[in-house]
């Protein structure tokens, strides 16, 4: 198959995946938070 697609079914990569996600995510609500905060 696609090494590339292969790739993927890494869990190591999965996990880095997820993290980066993760972090991602609370990167938004956190600026949101502050976005928020400063309107008050």
């Amino acid at each position: 198959g696609d090494p590339f697609i292969d790739s993927f079914e890494d869990p190591l990569l999965v996990n880095f995946h997820l993290a980066f996600l993760l972090i991602f995510v609370v990167g938004i609500i956190a600026q949101i938070f502050w976005l928020k905060k400063q309107e008050n």
